[in-house]
């Protein structure tokens, strides 16, 4: 059975050791990893792991280039899926990286609350969580509707396709459960959902 909570973990590493752009702010002693060595020079753009770029941005020894999530790009997803909702069953297209991104953002808006709290930063703290709350909620229903239909037609795969990596490992470990228990309780084989 898949382990949701190791699929997740698998795909936070991915994201970490995915490669992003910096330019460096200032001279740094290289880096060494295995197989490679990172130079930090001045004025240069390189490439370097997300983990090591994030470490290295908190020091002010780079700028990352990626654009990270904010408050008004949260707030257009989360006015893409009620909008969508409202109009249609279908699930919006999020990127990728999205969960990944929201995280990081999360994680750093409290962050800078504990640093420094203002109340700027706590409601946007607070609308960042509503925002969240919608997008999640849409999502994890249809979510559940696509686990509830069954059969993957060529409509539900379209569907399927929209998911994100995370909610992909989610829809796969809450239909194989739902099968397990249709064997288990019913005696069936094939599962009628």
């Amino acid at each position: 059975m898949l382990d949701l909570s190791l699929g997740l973990r698998n795909l936070r590493r991915e994201y970490l050791w995915s490669n992003v752009r910096v330019i460096v702010l200032k001279d740094h002693e290289d880096i060494m990893l295995p197989g490679t060595t990172i130079q930090l020079k001045r004025g240069t753009e390189i490439t370097v792991p997300r983990w090591i770029s994030k470490i290295l941005e908190e020091k002010g020894v780079v700028e990352v280039k990626d654009t990270p999530m904010n408050i008004n790009e949260l707030g257009r997803y989360s006015f893409l899926e009620i909008h969508a909702r409202t109009t249609s069953a279908t699930l919006q297209k999020l990127p990728i990286d999205f969960y990944q991104k929201l995280r990081d953002y999360l994680e750093k808006l409290k962050e800078n609350i504990a640093r420094k709290p203002s109340p700027e930063l706590v409601d946007e703290y607070r609308k960042a969580r509503s925002y969240v709350y919608d997008i999640l909620r849409i999502r994890l229903n249809r979510i559940l509707a696509l686990v509830q239909a069954g059969a993957e037609s060529g409509e539900i795969r379209d569907e399927i396709n929209k998911l994100t990596p995370e909610e992909l490992i989610l829809y796969k470990t809450i239909r194989k459960l739902l099968e397990d228990w249709q064997k288990e309780v019913i005696g069936l084989e094939e599962p009628l959902i």
